[in-house]
């Protein structure tokens, strides 16, 4: 089954929402251990709090915690992709680079961590080609 792209972001913004309420829930639930531990009130709560104060705690932590995961899921899902055929699909890889520029350097630095499952790197320096300025 597939969808839109825009189902596909309302259904992120809403899972967004889940992982950032949950978060906030644990959160709440932890302020409201504290201030009834401190001997305060808090709106009624202090007599489910007082009676069970480590299931208290568990429970906002395991919450908030499961907030945490579920956002970061959203943005770092799996996929179910496999490539089709084993091995490299290409011969070189070409990274232009110019001098000063920070973001070749990461891609430098990240291809050498792959270098392993990579062919021979090249680097082309824009700033000595006329034609690719």
């Amino acid at each position: 089954m597939s969808t839109s792209p825009s189902e596909r972001q309302v259904a992120r913004r809403v899972n967004r929402v889940i992982g950032f309420g949950c978060v906030v829930a644990g959160a709440i639930g932890l302020v409201i251990l504290f201030i009834v531990q401190m001997e305060g009130k808090f709106l009624g709560w202090e007599g489910w709090v007082r009676k069970a104060p480590v299931l208290w705690g568990v429970a906002s932590v395991a919450i908030a915690a499961f907030g945490v995961r579920y956002s970061w899921l959203i943005e770092h899902a799996r996929t179910s992709w496999q490539p089709t055929l084993d091995g490299q699909r290409f011969d070189t890889v070409i990274l232009y680079t110019r001098p000063g520029c920070h973001l070749c350097d990461d891609a430098h630095e990240l291809l050498n961590q792959y270098r392993a499952w990579l062919p021979r790197v090249v680097e082309v320096n824009i700033a000595e080609h006329p034609d690719l300025r």
